[in-house]
């Protein structure tokens, strides 16, 4: 027996070895707690101006040679420089800025009470000063100098305070602006967002290119119920526009054009011989909001000098951006010859090799051929090949000195006329003329061939 006391005696050591530390395990162990440094608390901003309630009455800039005074107009709450052309706007968000920059200026930090050496901070020359005028009566002078080594601001002074101070950036370039950067320009009137829309709403749109000529678009008024009519081509030709040509080709490059990077040259210029706006191209656009008239003069280093009529102020834009002006008519016709609704016409007459035959239509009431009743399907289709004729190609010469192949004349009910001849170029093409004029272009003898077998078919 007392063999095996020692063994039991090591058993219940260990036994309450391990009972011993899953007691440990089971009890909630206090986090090791770290050393740490309570935040930095931030130096306060030092107000230098504080006139929140108070709009300057005026603020005169010195900078890069030239002096500037900006007013705000009571009355409009509009600002500008002053004693400058009413005509020419400025940037009113950017003025904004310019004179709350006024009214309440802070420092980051103090830099130096008092420096017996202004030159290390470029305060012995400001690159900029800054007056400022309250309605109050109360002035202020501010002096910037040079950037701070860090970035994080510009070094000032304020009147006679010798302490050089460091200011916010956000407030200096304010003040690091001429009379041009607080300038605002634009194009064209207000066009609106929506360019697809705006094309439907084109009244005019003159092109003159000088010696080049005339290409000008028309819309036609509404109707008296709000019935909304194509575009036409009145200039060199007249012809139908295609809708969705005039769009993709004009109205979306001027879209382009009316926000495209502008560079401001010279207000007021004195030469425009020097820009070429002399004797300049020129872009009408009208519409029921109002108009504007571009003028367009010469290029330099890939950009175009232009002016907007009414407001002497010459800008600049990348000459790509004007590619439209040199646009062919061609590219934005409708290749449709003519068309004239059958409810608005009274009757049809073919001139053909010596024989005239008259279809009276009477408003797409019915149908008499040479004076006799005819079938309204065969009626029909002979009017309808009539008008739909597709132009096919510009034509390089003229065939009008020859007698035409067909004359086609399309009367209306309220007694207009309009005739078509087509003249033979050669077997397979017929120039198309327009009431005695040519419009330069052909169409394929096919078209002809349709209308000869519809008048066969009522012979």
């Amino acid at each position: 027996m007392k063999r095996w006391l020692p063994i039991a005696a090591a058993l219940l050591a260990v036994a309450v070895l391990l009972g011993a530390m899953q007691l440990l395990n089971q009890t909630p162990q206090k986090p090791m707690e770290m050393a740490t440094e309570a935040p930095a608390t931030p130096a306060p901003m030092r107000v230098l101006i504080d006139k929140q309630e108070v709009v300057p009455e005026r603020v005169i800039i010195a900078y890069n040679g030239e002096t500037t005074g900006y007013v705000i107009n009571k009355q409009t709450g509009t600002y500008a420089a002053e004693n400058y052309d009413e005509r020419l706007t400025f940037d009113q968000a950017a003025m904004e800025r310019l004179f709350t920059s006024c009214m309440r200026l802070v420092s980051r930090k103090t830099i130096d009470e008092a420096s017996s050496e202004l030159s290390i901070y470029g305060m012995d020359e400001p690159v900029c000063v800054v007056d400022v005028e309250f309605q109050d009566g109360e002035r202020h002078e501010i002096r910037v100098g040079g950037r701070s080594p860090l970035g994080d601001g510009y070094y000032g002074m304020i009147d006679n305070d010798p302490a050089v101070y460091l200011l916010l950036t956000y407030d200096v370039e304010s003040f690091l602006k001429g009379l041009y950067d607080y300038r605002s320009y634009s194009l064209f009137h207000d066009l609106g967002d929506d360019a697809e829309n705006y094309s439907l709403t084109v009244r005019e749109l003159v092109i003159d290119r000088n010696q080049a000529g005339r290409l000008c678009f028309l819309r036609p008024a509404d109707g008296a119920n709000g019935e909304t009519y194509g575009i036409e081509i009145h200039e060199p030709v007249k012809v139908n526009g295609d809708e969705y040509s005039f769009y993709q080709k004009v109205i979306n490059p001027i879209f382009s054009l009316k926000s495209a990077k502008l560079r401001l040259m010279e207000d007021n210029p004195d030469d425009l011989a020097r820009y070429g706006l002399d004797t300049p191209q020129t872009l009408l656009v009208r519409d029921d909001g109002g108009q504007t008239r571009l003028l367009i003069g010469g290029e330099e280093d890939g950009r175009t000098y232009v002016m907007r009529d009414g407001i002497p102020a010459v800008l600049s834009v990348k000459t790509s951006a004007l590619a439209f002006m040199e646009l062919d008519y061609a590219q934005v016709m409708d290749r449709l010859v003519w068309l004239y609704s059958i409810d608005q016409a009274q009757s049809l007459t073919v001139e053909r090799q010596g024989r005239t035959d008259v279809l009276e239509v009477r408003g797409g009431t019915g149908f008499w051929f040479n004076g006799a009743r005819v079938d309204d399907e065969k009626g029909r289709a002979l009017y309808r090949s009539a008008i739909s004729l597709l132009y096919d190609d510009r034509a390089a010469e003229t065939a009008m000195y020859k007698d035409p192949e067909c004359v086609l004349t399309i009367t209306m009910l309220d007694g207009t006329r309009n005739r078509l001849a087509l003249y033979a170029l050669n077997e397979r093409h017929l120039e198309v003329a327009r009431d005695g004029v040519t419009t330069g272009f052909y169409l394929n003898k096919s078209g002809l061939s349709d209308i000869i077998t519809a008048l066969e078919n009522l012979y």
